[in-house]
């Protein structure tokens, strides 16, 4: 698998003013909390890299809504990493977001909104059996399935 940097994307470029804040636990293990701003400028355009090369490797095309970074209002990061092994623990991060569409755009309408991912992990390092879904789709139809939901807007194989 390659490096996120050989695609010309640096995840560390994404954080300013990092402080820290404290010891907690997570699942069991002693963990540092850091937390920063995202500098969304430079987080969006590492996803554009990220999704034109996602378009390079799979021939779909991906959506061009991504927000600019002018829409940002404020964007915190907390990250969570083990005091021993400084293995990520906890990635938890909260973006508000307003800004318009480009005229022209399927939605016209003003986006203000409140953005919240998180990601945590849990016994790290120890053997885990994961059993595919019962009823699992084939990956083809992934793209029509979110463009139903409204979600992927030109998401699909290119003609």
């Amino acid at each position: 698998m390659p490096r996120l940097a050989t695609l010309g994307v640096e995840p560390a470029a994404w954080l300013t003013d990092p402080s820290l804040a404290g010891r907690a636990r997570i699942s069991g293990a002693e963990v540092i909390h850091v937390v920063a701003r995202l500098d969304g400028a430079r987080f969006l355009a590492d996803a554009r890299r990220l999704f034109s090369a996602g378009e390079a490797l799979t021939g779909a095309r991906a959506s061009s809504r991504l927000a600019r970074s002018s829409w940002v209002r404020s964007a915190r990061v907390d990250l969570y990493t083990g005091v021993h092994d400084h293995l990520l623990r906890r990635l938890a991060l909260t973006a508000e977001l307003a800004g318009r569409p480009q005229a022209g755009a399927a939605s016209g309408a003003p986006i203000d909104t409140t953005v919240a991912f998180e990601l945590q992990f849990a016994q790290l390092n120890v053997p885990q059996r994961i059993a595919p879904p019962s009823r699992a789709l084939p990956p083809s139809a992934l793209g029509p399935a979110l463009e139903r939901l409204g979600l992927a807007r030109g998401l699909g194989p290119r003609a």
